[in-house]
């Protein structure tokens, strides 16, 4: 059986640097045991993706800087998980692919709506709360999502150099790295310090005369642990660098290099994980020794990283990709009179009895003259969703004054997949849409007890209005608007 497929939309190059190249690689690696990846890639990197593992993948090629929507049309087909890492892509380039059929994951730094079906932001300061409130939109957001190639996290103590300092500022530089090199001459108390990536020509003209500086311009993922683990302290940009150094584990100061590592800045600093230094505008060399000062002081910063990185991504990632694909073959419609017998066996079920306002079974006769009358009335709607495999299960919206009233049901076989937000979010969409109105208020009346619902409502971005006492039970009453 083949697998389903992903293409990787990646920028990469000597002016935007190799990071979306890096993270998307590991990404592909957490991800290849059930999907088929592909990478469409600008030819000038070719000569650098065996550092990241790229080239054990399929690669399709452009002599652009990045691969066009003209050329992506040529390649994906209906059913394709497209993931977008770059700068060049906006909101209306992710509304052009909605005619592709393809299921699209942006990796954002930005905290844009982009309207894609998935967001990723690796950022430790990323929250859901700072994108905009889209229902059944997946989000995958924080450290627990950090695309760290598997070196990192395999990563061993060792005996270290002392005196020794690794610095990083990712895989572009031009303007930046002689007047570092500069300021750290002037620091001193180092007895080697090595720079690791690209280095303009008048930058490696400067270190070749120093002695105690060493020049290492590339290096894959075992070569950059082994750099990490044996220097002493490290000066690193604010970007998957850093989270790869604080899941290594090494006393750091932070760079904000460029606007949009300003997020994973500000939080691994905040967390105590680094010793910040700002950017390259406001660094000179009295913060420079101030900061080195304040690192060589700091005991628990070490440990203040592994709690900041205290996840592992990759089971995560899986069940996110295996869920896109999986509600990618989803299809919705609305209840018709030859559901009775369904919905009689969904109503009956052991699990949604408990969860309802009244938890005795049903008699047959009730429930049929029931779903007549639910499928006659105009203030009532109900979407059954299909997958191949069978009945997925439904949702029901009823109209309240002032509101409409959300419950659902999820059949026994699709349980366990995280498939409630997706029923919930995507039945409102349908709604909203069909009634050409945004403003709709829902509600949703959920049993104290039944916390997976509780959180899949808050999920969709629902809030806790009130709670209410109905006959001895008490209710949580959630509200979106």
């Amino acid at each position: 059986m083949n697998k389903p497929r992903i293409l990787f939309q990646v920028e990469g190059g000597a002016q935007t640097g190799y990071g979306h190249i890096s993270r998307c690689t590991a990404l592909a690696g957490y991800l290849k045991e059930d999907f088929d990846c592909h990478f469409l890639l600008p030819v000038e990197t070719r000569e650098r993706l065996s550092l990241f593992g790229t080239d054990q993948y399929h690669i399709h090629w452009t002599e652009n800087s990045a691969y066009s929507l003209e050329e992506l049309k040529l390649l994906a087909v209906e059913g394709d998980l497209l993931v977008v890492d770059g700068y060049s892509y906006d909101r209306a380039y992710f509304e052009s692919l909605r005619p592709l059929g393809v299921t699209s994951v942006r990796i954002d730094d930005y905290y844009q709506d982009y309207s894609a079906d998935a967001i990723i932001n690796p950022s430790p300061a990323a929250t859901r709360g700072k994108y905009p409130a889209m229902p059944y939109r997946a989000y995958a957001v924080g450290a627990a999502y950090a695309m760290l190639r598997p070196a990192f996290f395999e990563a061993k103590p060792v005996e270290v150099d002392a005196r020794t300092l690794l610095v990083c500022l990712g895989g572009s530089d031009a303007r930046f790295s002689a007047h570092l090199i500069e300021m750290l001459q002037s620091v001193g108390g180092f007895d080697r310090i090595t720079w690791l990536g690209y280095l303009s020509e008048d930058s490696r003209a400067k270190l070749d005369e120093l002695n105690e500086w060493k020049h290492v311009a590339q290096a894959n993922a075992h070569e950059m642990v082994n750099l990490m683990t044996r220097h002493e302290y490290g000066l690193f940009s604010a970007g998957t660098l850093a989270l790869e150094a604080c899941t290594v584990g090494i006393p750091m100061l932070l760079l904000q290099y460029v606007e949009n590592q300003k997020e994973n800045y500000r939080k691994i600093v905040e967390e105590k994980a680094a010793v910040g230094i700002g950017t390259p505008e406001t660094l000179d060399r009295e913060v420079l020794q101030k900061s080195f000062d304040e690192l060589k002081g700091q005991k628990q910063q070490v440990e203040f990283q592994k709690k900041l990185m205290d996840a592992h991504p990759p089971t995560r990632f899986r069940k996110l990709f295996n869920y896109l694909h999986l509600t990618k073959s989803i299809t919705l419609r609305q209840a018709s009179e030859k559901d009775v017998d369904l919905f009689y066996q969904w109503a009956n079920d052991p699990d949604t009895r408990q969860n309802s306002t009244q938890s005795e079974p049903i008699p047959y006769p009730t429930h049929v003259s029931w779903f007549a009358s639910k499928i006659r009335d105009v203030n009532t709607r109900i979407y059954v969703f299909e997958h191949p495999g069978g009945p997925v299960g439904y949702l029901r919206l009823e109209q309240r004054e002032g509101h409409w009233l959300i419950s659902y049901a999820m059949d026994p076989e699709f349980r366990g997949k995280g498939l409630g937000k997706f029923l919930i979010g995507r039945g409102m969409t349908e709604f909203i849409e069909e009634k050409q109105d945004a403003s709709l208020v829902f509600h949703a009346w959920v049993k104290k007890s039944n916390l997976a619902s509780a959180v899949t409502f808050k999920n969709c971005n629902f809030d806790n209005l009130k709670e209410v006492n109905l006959e001895g039970v008490t209710y949580d009453i959630f509200i979106w608007k």
